[in-house]
């Protein structure tokens, strides 16, 4: 498989498990905006991450932990959630889609 294929299977696999992640963590009556945004910020950060890693060699959990922490930033800016609800948004959500990626990783 090449490069953008596997990219583009990495991104997806990402958006299926944040998103759905992020708005059911958002709570009732938030959950469009939060996957919205959600939805938005994934597809600014992923590439954005996936570059500095492969071009630069930065370790992947220190970008993994800047991820969550821009991500949570931008749901408290960009949605109703206040910052405490963004941060557990961002953390959880940025955990499981990093453990899934490992754990795939792995087996690969």
């Amino acid at each position: 498989m090449n490069g953008s294929l596997i990219y583009l299977a990495l991104l997806g696999a990402t958006l299926l498990i944040e998103i759905p992640l992020a708005a059911g963590l958002a709570g009732h009556g938030k959950r469009r905006e939060v996957s919205t945004a959600a939805m938005v910020l994934n597809l600014f950060t992923h590439p954005t991450a996936t570059a500095v890693i492969c071009l630069a060699g930065a370790p992947w959990m220190a970008i993994e932990l800047a991820i969550a922490a821009v991500e949570a930033l931008g749901l408290c800016a960009l949605t109703s959630l206040g910052l405490r609800r963004s941060i557990l948004v961002g953390l959880a959500a940025n955990a499981v889609s990093a453990s899934v990626g490992a754990a795939l990783a792995a087996s690969a």
